[in-house]
């Protein structure tokens, strides 16, 4: 499926067009899972992050009945999404939290993905290719002691991509 970032479009399947991100990770000082990804993985890890992101509620209404997407929004009785975005535009911080969601996404399969987070296998350690495959991972420490900050918040987002959706984002209700 090709990325469609059609602002308020019937078929879009992501916010921030691909050349918005490549520009959004120019940024970056030190190269990064963006830059070791090809562009079709860019895409869907684009793609992937806004279905993220979908998933939660936002301030407002959405535009059109027809937008595939929650974004773009108008606010309360028709007022601007806090007096700056209308159905025309796509919020900075929507576009900025999607690619850091990308980003996140594309960081995760770099050091073994959702699995390793589950099993506490770490990131490979050596790869051996020759008379037989061999593939040694980190193994992560249960018994450590350190008190690490979250990462991500009540809602499961990584906590920098929450803080750059605030004032957009509903509050999580927590039961």
């Amino acid at each position: 499926m090709a990325l469609d970032a059609t602002v308020g479009g019937a078929n879009s399947n992501c916010y921030p067009t691909l050349e918005y991100a490549n520009l959004f990770f120019e940024n970056f000082l030190l190269p990064n899972a963006w830059d070791d990804a090809v562009p079709d993985d860019q895409e869907r890890a684009l793609m992937t992050a806004t279905q993220w992101l979908e998933e939660y509620d936002y301030v407002g209404r959405a535009a059109t009945l027809t937008q595939a997407l929650k974004w773009p929004r108008f606010g309360i009785d028709d007022e601007l999404i806090l007096g700056l975005y209308d159905e025309t535009e796509m919020p900075v911080p929507l576009l900025n939290a999607t690619c850091e969601m990308a980003y996140y996404l594309l960081s995760l399969g770099a050091v073994g993905g959702a699995a390793a987070l589950a099993t506490g296998v770490g990131p490979v350690s050596s790869l051996k290719i020759g008379n037989s495959v061999e593939v040694k991972y980190t193994q992560q420490s249960s018994t450590t002691t350190a008190v690490t900050a979250p990462t991500t918040d009540a809602s499961g987002l990584p906590i920098h991509v929450a803080r750059l959706l605030r004032g957009l984002r509903l509050p999580v209700v927590i039961a």
